[in-house]
């Protein structure tokens, strides 16, 4: 079950990736939906569907929805690579620990350089990107 699952969330990955690449940000809850009738995609319409559900789920919780979020304040005006790796300092929080969560999903450079970007072949600090990362 859980091989089906991961397929199936990569499957979703790529074809939110492909269609989301040049989409605003509203057009990306959109994107993980199987088009036509075709009974084969029900599986894939349903993963979708709780997929797009949960990512939002977490977007609004971490960002309230905004993939220009920065932590702290403030908007990403750059997407061509994390804010931090850009040059924004990030910020101190209450006790002392430096973040530098950014995104619709609150990533920190650290992931973002360590375990993301390079793994998954992801060319921008993008929406589109965010949610690969997060998938």
């Amino acid at each position: 079950m859980r091989g089906i699952l991961a397929l199936l969330l990569g499957l979703a990955a790529a074809i939110l990736y492909t269609r989301a690449k040049a989409s605003t940000p509203d057009a990306l809850s959109e994107s993980l939906g199987a088009e036509g009738d075709d009974s084969r995609f029900s599986i894939l319409n349903s993963a979708s569907q709780n997929l797009t559900a949960f990512l939002k789920l977490v977007r609004v919780a971490e960002s309230g929805n905004d993939y220009s979020a920065l932590v702290g304040g403030g908007n990403i005006t750059d997407f061509s690579d994390h804010p931090a790796n850009l040059g924004w300092p990030g910020i101190r929080t209450p006790d002392g620990r430096k973040t530098t969560a950014a995104g619709a999903y609150q990533i920190t450079q650290t992931t973002w350089n360590s375990e993301v970007q390079s793994a998954l072949h992801l060319p921008d600090f993008s929406p589109a990107s965010h949610v690969v990362c997060v998938i």
